[in-house]
């Protein structure tokens, strides 16, 4: 038997209540702007790596847009919702391994200091997610 409809609307309330909070919280914001700052570093430190790796003006645009893509393409690939209790370790391993490969092509591309602070970045990101008590996985929404 399905659930009132007083239940539901109870629990899209208390959904509504939760994205209230998640979006007035400041360390909400600071995370959001570490998460877009990490995020646009990841691009481009492999943009930086790939275009290191042809001489043509043509190969050196075509890797710079197509390395990024790749690296987000992966990033973005696999689901980790339906692993379990699996799947928050698993998204965190995926994100330390893609973010330090970006640090790491972006050193190697010659910007060391960069690759640096972006590995720092990833670290502190992600140290400040679980500090606060988010995640990187957002749970299900549950069906009504």
């Amino acid at each position: 038997m399905g659930r009132g409809k007083w239940a539901r609307g109870a629990d899209r309330q208390l959904e509504s209540d939760e994205r209230q909070r998640e979006t007035t919280n400041p360390s909400a914001w600071v995370i959001l702007a570490m998460r877009v700052t990490m995020e646009t570093g990841v691009v481009l430190g492999f943009g930086v790596w790939a275009y290191q790796l042809n001489s043509s003006t043509p190969g050196q645009i075509v890797l710079t847009v197509a390395v990024p893509a790749a690296a987000f393409g992966v990033w973005g690939l696999v689901d980790f919702q339906g692993m379990g209790g699996l799947s928050e370790p698993l998204r965190l391993l995926q994100e330390i391994l893609i973010s330090g490969c970006a640090a790491l092509a972006a050193y190697a591309g010659g910007w060391q200091a960069f690759g640096v602070a972006l590995l720092a970045l990833s670290v502190g990101y992600h140290l400040l997610v679980y500090a606060t008590g988010a995640r990187l996985l957002k749970s299900q929404p549950h069906g009504n």
